[in-house]
């Protein structure tokens, strides 16, 4: 399972090699994270990020990649730098800067499937009405967690939500 901060970070770089970064505020990147949780459920059996996904009013939201990107407000998010940690090389006694976290590249490739599937997208409260349109926003009271089980039998019955 990977961090979601990691997992928005690719989703952006991938989004600025596939020629879609104008369209990819913070609001559509919400929405796209929301989609990958449920394509790994739903194809991998498992989560794909590990933080929890609110009902928010303008659809699903992991807050901490909100808050993250907040600062952007509705404009194209720029390339980001992967996180990096501070790591201890105990033999030449120094600290040393290193990825966080990769993503596989099997990982990677049903990420880019579901930002494929989104990228076209330019206004991002087409993706608002979906998901508000959608089982697991409609059936979590606003403000709580989105369960992962309710996305996961939601998105089994229908999978084609998923990919647009």
């Amino acid at each position: 399972m990977y961090n979601a901060l990691d997992v928005a970070t690719y989703v952006i770089k991938y989004a600025h090699t596939s020629g879609c970064e104008e369209s990819m505020s913070n609001l559509k990147l919400q929405k796209i994270l929301y989609y990958i949780q449920a394509a790994f459920l739903v194809e991998k059996n498992r989560q794909c990020f590990k933080e929890a996904i609110i009902a928010w009013e303008f659809g699903p939201v992991i807050p901490e990649v909100y808050q993250k990107y907040k600062i952007y407000g509705r404009k194209g998010i720029p390339e980001q730098e992967n996180r990096k940690i501070l790591q201890l090389d105990s033999k030449k006694m120094r600290i040393i800067k290193k990825e966080d976290t990769e993503i596989s590249r099997i990982d990677k490739r049903l990420i880019e499937k579901v930002v494929d599937a989104y990228a076209k997208i330019t206004d991002p409260f087409v993706l608002v009405k979906k998901t508000h349109k959608e089982g697991p926003w409609k059936n979590t009271k606003k403000n709580s967690e989105i369960k992962s089980l309710l996305i996961k039998e939601y998105y089994l019955k229908n999978p084609q939500e998923i990919y647009a």
